[in-house]
């Protein structure tokens, strides 16, 4: 009990203090704030201290301490205007040396021609975009109840051949005490690390200043652009079984988070697992970032139903073998005036 009241007070302090100021859409590298895998997704992302298998290496790295088998997770998120994110991750647990985990995110777009004023239908060129993220996440119990976890990201966006690169951390604390039956709580801080900046491509180029001697060469310079923060983001959860068996199970959770780029959210979720092998799941979140305007007046209409995203929704079929355990997942999110957005994925623990 002293170490959960150590816990909670920490967790609201540091809450506390990270949440003031905000500052909506200043942050880059939002592909690092897409949901990579249905269960979450499902549930509204109120699912911090839900994660407790491979999922876990995105939403929180303290939930790989669980995992007690060799385990992988293929995704695939069908985003707006043919943008694609997908992910890869891969958990092996080398006993009291604790957990191990290796990832990575991609998302990528087609190609588009470049146009110019001079060449409005096109200069025979084409250009494109992509982010990759590359990661590392080490977990470990130091109490049967509270486990410990970061991840180490390699962080590149690229816009035609320009590019950015840095590193980034993610923090993660699982908290499942036993003393308030099945409660459980997670403390995540996600994306922390410096700012980054474009570089190379087109903004390097050759110039040659008026007043420059005649005979004298171009000088070669760059462009220098600003820098911006990475989407930092603390999450508080709680998770809570409102009723469980030995085959079914009914999964209540709420998340907090703040990110440095909007206004503190709300998410709840529900998961209900029926017989060990389907699994249903609901979501909302509660956005006060979202913008909704009267199309005849044209002003912003206000209301806790306005700012309200949702329902996720999804479901999932579990199936077993003496050797294997794996789920095929899929989520769906309505994204406003994006429409629907679906996701995909399979998990398999080995034993």
């Amino acid at each position: 009990m002293k170490h959960l009241g150590i816990y909670a007070l920490s967790l609201i302090w540091a809450y506390s203090g990270f949440s003031q100021g905000s500052k909506i859409g200043t942050a880059g590298a939002q592909f690092l704030k897409i949901g990579v895998e249905p269960r979450g997704v499902a549930m509204g992302g109120a699912y911090s201290a839900v994660a407790s298998d491979i999922t876990a290496l995105y939403w929180n790295p303290a939930g790989i301490a669980q995992i007690e088998g060799q385990s992988l997770i293929f995704t695939d998120v069908e985003w707006f205007a043919d943008i694609r994110n997908n992910f890869f991750g891969w958990v092996f647990p080398k006993g009291r040396l604790g957990n191990f985990g290796l990832s990575i995110t991609a998302l990528t777009m087609g190609k588009e021609d470049v146009t110019t004023v001079e060449k409005p239908e096109g200069t025979g060129l084409q250009w494109s975009a992509n982010c990759i993220a590359l990661a590392l996440t080490y977990a470990r119990r130091f109490l049967p109840e509270f486990s410990i976890g970061i991840t180490a990201k390699l962080i590149q966006e690229r816009i035609w051949d320009m590019g950015s690169i840095g590193p980034a951390f993610d923090f993660g604390t699982y908290l499942y005490p036993g003393v308030f039956g099945s409660l459980r709580a997670a403390f995540v801080i996600k994306n922390f690390g410096p700012d980054l900046c474009f570089s190379g491509g087109h903004l390097e180029e050759d110039i040659l200043p008026k007043d420059y001697p005649s005979g004298t060469g171009p000088v070669g310079v760059e462009l220098k652009p600003d820098e911006y923060p990475l989407p930092l983001c603390f999450r508080l959860g709680l998770a809570y079984d409102l009723f469980a068996t030995p085959e079914n199970r009914l999964t209540m959770a709420l998340d907090l988070s703040h990110p440095n780029d909007g206004s503190e959210k709300v998410h709840t979720g529900l998961e209900l697992l029926l017989r060990k092998m389907v699994a249903l799941r609901v979501g909302y979140r509660y956005n006060p970032d979202i913008r909704e305007y009267d199309p005849e007046t044209m002003e912003e209409e206000k209301g806790f139903l306005k700012a309200l995203e949702g329902p996720n929704f999804g479901c999932g079929i579990r199936s077993q073998t003496r050797n294997l355990r794996y789920e095929i997942g899929y989520a769906g999110e309505f994204k406003q005036r994006l429409g629907l957005q679906h996701r995909f994925a399979l998990t398999m623990e080995f034993r």
